[in-house]
């Protein structure tokens, strides 16, 4: 029992490690040094007279701890202001970050919007009419504008400034009406819509002359070249063919002719994907063989223009 009891009085008069102090800028002080750098941070630099009242008379005058103090002090000086700098360059840099991600943002925005305007304009290019005297004079009526606008001409200049891959336009147009004259009328009007500034060189007129090989064959040279152009200039080309209605005819006509319509209807069902758009006239399209009429995959707009009469 004695033993024990000398053991737990050793145990309990062992003295306790105790850890204090600050680590700043790599450098340990402790507790007071830290104190006092922090209390005079102000005044730069200090000397162990700042600290006299701390030490008895001996230890002030026969030994160097107060100077060994005073030079502690003063590096921890320095640390926390070395901390801060660094700190302070970290804001800094953060807050130039900052302010530079706000740069490129607002400019991302300005870009955007700029491009949206343009994106507009050139949809309105080509959805506004108005100035195209040609197309409101030729028998159009308001249903045939408005449907022309919805869904040619409006979808048409989306896909233009969007850059789509393929047009969204219908694969073919017919203008059918009484006179000749005035469906041509229309439809050079509604080319030029389509075109604006390039009318001249892409809008192609293939007329049948009954030699249905050069036919296909000039058909065929011109999507190929249509294609190539939409994929390079993102510019759509209008193959016009005048009277399809003495071409495209019903079985029970005398010159109908199975390979020709064939090769059309298959021909007109991939118009757009290739960047043109097969714009045909008739005078009478009960004549033309139905597939090419239900199927708006062929013709999706059927125009019948008004006798300007």
């Amino acid at each position: 029992m004695k033993i024990c009891s000398v053991q737990n009085t050793i145990r309990q008069y062992q003295p306790s490690l105790s850890f204090k102090g600050k680590t700043i800028n790599g450098h340990y002080y402790t507790d007071q040094e830290y104190v006092d750098a922090l209390k005079y941070k102000s005044y730069g630099h200090v000397d162990y007279s700042y600290f006299v009242d701390r030490y008895g008379f001996f230890e002030y005058v026969f030994t160097k701890n107060p100077e060994r103090h005073a030079n502690e002090v003063n590096k921890c000086i320095n640390d926390i202001k070395e901390e801060e700098k660094q700190k302070n360059a970290i804001r800094e840099e953060k807050l130039r970050a900052i302010e530079k991600e706000k740069q490129e943002l607002s400019k991302k925005i300005e870009d955007i919007e700029k491009k949206e305007k343009e994106r507009k304009k050139i949809i309105e290019k080509y959805a506004n009419i108005d100035k195209n005297t040609e197309l409101l004079s030729c028998g159009l009526s308001q249903e045939n504008i408005e449907q022309l606008s919805e869904e040619l001409f409006q979808p048409y200049g989306e896909s233009v400034a969007n850059e789509e891959q393929y047009p969204n336009t219908p694969n073919g147009l017919l203008i059918q009406g009484d006179d000749s004259a005035q469906n041509e009328k229309a439809a050079k009007a509604i080319a030029r819509q389509i075109q604006q500034e390039n009318t001249i060189s892409n809008v192609q007129q293939i007329n049948f002359d009954g030699n249905i090989e050069k036919f296909q064959n000039d058909l065929k040279r011109i999507k190929t070249i249509a294609s190539q152009n939409y994929s390079q200039k993102k510019e759509m080309t209008v193959i016009y063919i005048p009277d399809f209605d003495k071409i495209a005819l019903k079985p029970n006509k005398a010159d109908y002719r199975p390979e020709l319509n064939s090769f059309l209807k298959v021909y007109m069902l991939n118009c757009a994907k290739n960047g043109c758009i097969l714009l045909a006239t008739a005078k009478d399209e009960e004549k033309i063989e139905s597939p090419f009429l239900i199927n708006n995959k062929r013709f999706g707009i059927i125009v019948n223009l008004e006798n300007e009469d």
